[in-house]
């Protein structure tokens, strides 16, 4: 159905509020819009938190050609969902989520059919667009490849990205994304033959004093969620499997030897910045200037590291350095920046 346009604001924000309570978006990640004409839809602001949008804050795009009005700047991926309101019809609400299953399942880069038994993801297959950097238009012409390839499918991987869903409704969209994080989770046990184990993030130990200064504060997690502890026990460096850890932290993630010590030191190097590093059997330590951006990184630590179990088992390359470098590059001058001028 299309929708009038308070409809759609307030299905919109209701969908934004639902998808971070059950942890298939987080902080400004993913975007969501919904059919309001023809030739428009309404879609989330580029690099605003979903817990605090109004419907002021949403912006009316033009299908056509995504051009769009005011001074409040669209999501990104607006490309993308252009592409599903141009070739789907039907489709009249659409999720882009970054969840923990289907972003690690991603990296496989290929279309996964299904049965019955494992899935009621109509078109019986979850087809995977060609690899692209994220909000390019190379991306958006992937996307609109695999959907003309798959007409049935409403359901889509974006390798080392996240999902793109979409339906009818916006409680069918809703579905179909809840459906193939549910599918991605047995898929990536059966691939690795690995549980995925429930967690929390209250189990991280949080240290609430500040370090570096005044004008160089750094607010510091440890984080011990089951993947973490698995990649920390390899004692290795961990290449980057996840686009948005790479646009966090950079091209690598380092792991450090405790020496002995009890209490980990951590690196001068991180310190007033973001940044996340393995320790050997102690999990990870995650930097940031601000709290909020520290919990967002140890969220995507623990996504990124159940994306390495499998990437690692399977032989699957990892985000070339110099692309993970240009990501990282592109976040701290571009949208960083955004978000500290939407907080201002």
């Amino acid at each position: 159905m299309v929708y009038s346009i308070d409809e759609a604001a307030r299905l919109v924000i209701e969908t934004g509020h639902k998808l971070i309570l059950e942890g298939l978006i987080a902080r400004t990640w993913g975007n969501i819009s919904a059919r309001v004409s023809g030739e428009t839809f309404l879609i989330t602001p580029s690099g605003r938190a979903y817990d605090t949008l109004t419907p002021e804050d949403l912006v009316v795009v033009r299908i056509r050609d995504c051009s769009y009005e005011g001074s409040i700047t669209p999501s990104s991926e607006k490309g993308v969902h252009a592409a599903v309101y141009r070739l789907r019809p039907d489709a009249d609400f659409v999720i882009h989520a970054h969840s923990s299953n289907a972003s690690s399942i991603s990296i496989l880069q290929e279309d996964i059919k299904l049965t019955r038994l494992e899935s009621d993801l109509p078109g019986g297959v979850i087809p995977t667009a060609g690899y692209a950097m994220t909000s390019t238009d190379k991306l958006v012409r992937n996307v609109t490849s695999s959907l003309k390839k798959h007409p049935k499918a409403k359901a889509m991987l974006l390798p080392y990205h996240g999902t793109l869903c979409f339906g009818g409704s916006c409680e069918e969209a809703l579905a179909v994304t809840r459906s193939l994080e549910k599918t991605a989770g047995l898929i990536f046990e059966r691939r690795t033959g690995d549980k995925i184990r429930p967690y929390s993030l209250k189990n991280n130990t949080v240290y609430k004093g500040c370090f570096g200064g005044k004008n160089n504060e750094t607010h510091v997690i440890q984080v011990k969620t089951p993947f973490v502890m698995e990649m920390s026990l390899r004692g290795k460096d961990l290449p980057i499997f996840i686009e948005d850890m790479a646009q966090m932290v950079g091209p690598v993630i380092r792991c450090k030897d405790p020496m002995g010590r009890k209490k980990f030191i951590i690196p001068r190097s991180a310190r007033g910045r973001r940044s996340a590093t393995l320790v050997k059997g102690e999990g990870a330590f995650v930097t940031a200037p601000d709290r909020e951006e520290a919990e967002a990184i140890a969220i995507l630590l623990e996504k990124q590291c159940q994306a390495a179990d499998l990437g690692l088992k399977k032989g699957i390359r990892a985000l070339a350095s110099g692309q993970a470098a240009l990501e990282h590059h592109i976040y701290v001058t571009k949208y960083s920046k955004q978000k500290d001028q939407n907080d201002a």
